[in-house]
């Protein structure tokens, strides 16, 4: 059973910063995978003293300043396909555009391997 079946997930997006999809749960609580690891791990928790209201309007405070194409993206690429994209010459953004390796589609995301920071 996966980490993330406990938790009731209310938003899911790509982050930037971590390299990683975020879930952001009902119970208060931020869940983190990376290509390298086999589950989702907690990032944060919700403070005891904080409602989970204001928690959660906070937690969509931050998505706001997101770029707009990792709000939509809701799973991760597979091994597989980042090793045929290194070999290809071309990738996937999240967004779904063909573009280079180091190169970024026309509504600004870059292609997975940038992303992911694997190149």
């Amino acid at each position: 059973m996966s980490t993330l079946d406990q938790y009731t997930e209310v938003k899911r997006y790509f982050s930037p910063k971590y390299r990683g999809m975020i879930v952001i749960a009902q119970e208060g609580v931020q869940l983190l995978h990376r290509l390298e690891d086999d589950d989702w791990k907690v990032l944060r928790r919700k403070k005891e003293n904080v409602l989970i209201e204001e928690w959660l309007n906070n937690r969509k405070q931050e998505m706001a300043n997101r770029p707009a194409w990792a709000l939509d993206v809701q799973e991760l690429p597979s091994m597989e396909q980042l090793e045929e994209w290194l070999s290809d010459g071309q990738c996937e953004t999240p967004t779904g555009h063909e573009v280079e390796p180091d190169g970024h589609g026309p509504d600004g995301s870059p292609s997975w391997l940038l992303a992911l920071g694997l190149i």
